[in-house]
């Protein structure tokens, strides 16, 4: 399996400063413990898996997003206009 992952800084504008944080791109969601498997990988404190989501192309851009912290994951879609 390939996929995308791109480390950020998290909470700042500095490069290499505090907090460390993962971001994967998918086009669809893993099944939950390969997500866990991914961020226990990267070793961060946080991991971001997120999917585009939209019913047609007129429709406004929905981002749907699963946190991955230690041992629970947080998820939550975003509308974008």
């Amino acid at each position: 399996m390939k996929l995308r992952i791109y480390q950020v800084d998290a909470f700042t504008d500095k490069v290499f400063s505090v907090n460390p944080a993962a971001i994967c791109p998918l086009n669809k969601w893993l099944p939950d413990n390969i997500m866990q498997h991914i961020a226990m990988e990267n070793n961060l404190s946080e991991t971001v898996f997120y999917i585009k989501k939209r019913k047609t192309v007129s429709d406004p851009l929905v981002y749907a997003c699963r946190v991955t912290q230690g041992s629970f994951t947080l998820t939550f879609s975003q509308n974008r206009t």
